[in-house]
């Protein structure tokens, strides 16, 4: 079950960066998928070849790369959007996202982590 779930969540993953990125640049979308399957292969390498240890700083690091790349394409996309407002509320709105990118930030790193572990298992 956690290998179906791991698969889930990697296809997600490249999937909201293939279809966020359908209106950027060609190059953008494509080096954004690039990274994305170079760290599912690291990942599935470190997962079956290497045999880590789940005590091993592997699951964090991996959730990182992963991740924040996530976060900040997100963002990006956010930012674009609250350019259109002025003054306070451009403010607010930006503390919102900021704030609203850090939990989901913490939550992708969570499941992440948790996957990775149950993988190792």
């Amino acid at each position: 079950m956690i290998y179906f779930v791991a698969l889930i969540y990697i296809a997600a993953i490249l999937g909201v960066v293939y279809f966020f990125g359908s209106n950027e640049h060609r190059m953008i979308r494509i080096i954004s998928l690039a990274y994305f399957i170079v760290l599912t292969l690291a990942f599935l390498l470190s997962v079956f070849v290497l045999q880590l240890e789940p005590e091993t700083n592997a699951p964090l690091i991996f959730s990182y790369l992963f991740v924040a790349p996530f976060i900040f394409f997100i963002g990006y996309k956010l930012v674009k959007y609250i350019r259109n407002y002025e003054g306070w509320q451009m403010v607010v709105l930006m503390l919102a996202a900021i704030l609203n990118l850090v939990i989901i930030g913490l939550l992708l790193l969570f499941i992440f982590i948790y996957m990775y572990q149950g993988l190792m298992a």
